[in-house]
């Protein structure tokens, strides 16, 4: 992006942040369907001089509403090596059995009804070693809704699949364009898939590399960029200064969406008295470790 590039970006980011009720400013009591956070502990942050840069991103099971009402039934790590634009997409199943932080040995998804977002980040932090620069949190309708509001993402589907009774999945293999039914539909499929949950989680990391690939393509574009900002506006808190708003959008732009791995964690499907659980595998450790130290997993 171009000098004169930049200050058009600072300004349209600064013109929709002075917008009363807009996305970083706290309207009273409002639902936070979106929420974007940077660590409290953190005084200035720039995340362009962190590497890697993580961000846990959370889906929960609310249909409409409060997210933080729900169980954590979607979460990925999103790993970012800030030097070299590569980075890696690790998704949790929703039915790991760990230590939740705040509570005893449960479903991680348990976490965020436990201790909230925060309760989520730390079981997570204590999982894998990672501390967490942001977290990201969203529920059913406000998904559908984003992804609307940016015009869709294109995502290949990896393999025909029939799940019309419970989430709505009814896709022919290969590339499509998606709306947000259709992309909270793919989102949700767990029983037209070759591997359950482990399968379901990996076609939601999908999502999140088209959402990533659209972004890249679109951000270059000042107005494309100032419609993006307008449609967070109605879905998104966020108490991230618009200083580090603006430098962690450069830093998603300058990702290269095919150097970013989308993998989940490696685990056998079991039980735990009457439920039925998955006990991640010991090789989710190595995963870990070269998470924290290049991003990559």
């Amino acid at each position: 992006m171009s000098a004169g590039g930049r200050v058009i970006f600072a300004g349209i980011v600064l013109i929709l942040l002075a917008v009363p009720g807009g996305p970083y400013r706290r309207a009273p009591a409002p639902v936070p369907v979106v929420e974007l956070h940077r660590v409290a502990s953190a005084s200035y942050f720039d995340p362009a001089r962190v590497n890697p840069l993580f961000i846990l991103v959370i889906g929960s099971d609310v249909r409409v509403g409060d997210p933080r009402g729900g169980r954590a039934d979607s979460l990925h790590i999103v790993a970012i090596n800030t030097k070299t634009g590569a980075g890696t997409i690790a998704g949790i199943p929703r039915d790991s059995w760990v230590p939740i932080v705040g509570g005893g040995t449960e479903k991680i998804n348990a976490s965020l009804v436990v201790g909230g977002p925060a309760g989520t980040v730390a079981t997570v932090t204590r999982l894998t070693g990672i501390h967490f620069h942001y977290w990201a949190l969203t529920e059913f309708s406000h998904f559908r809704r984003l992804v609307d509001e940016v015009g869709g993402i294109d995502v290949r589907v990896p393999y025909a699949m029939q799940d019309i009774p419970f989430s709505g999945a009814n896709f022919p293999a290969g590339p499509r364009h998606m709306n947000g039914a259709d992309a909270l539909a793919l989102a949700r499929n767990r029983h037209a898939t070759p591997n359950g949950d482990f399968s379901r989680s990996e076609n939601q990391g999908r999502i999140l590399l088209a959402a990533l690939a659209k972004f890249h393509a679109d951000a270059s574009n000042p107005l494309k960029l100032g419609r993006y900002l307008q449609a967070f506006r109605g879905n998104v808190l966020s108490n991230v200064p618009a200083s580090e708003l603006l430098s962690l959008a450069l830093v998603a732009r300058r990702i290269d969406p095919a150097r970013v791995r989308n993998i989940v964690l490696p685990g056998q499907a079991g039980t735990e008295g009457s439920a039925s659980v998955v006990f991640l595998a010991p090789q989710a450790q190595d995963v870990f470790r070269r998470l924290r130290a290049t991003g990559a997993g």
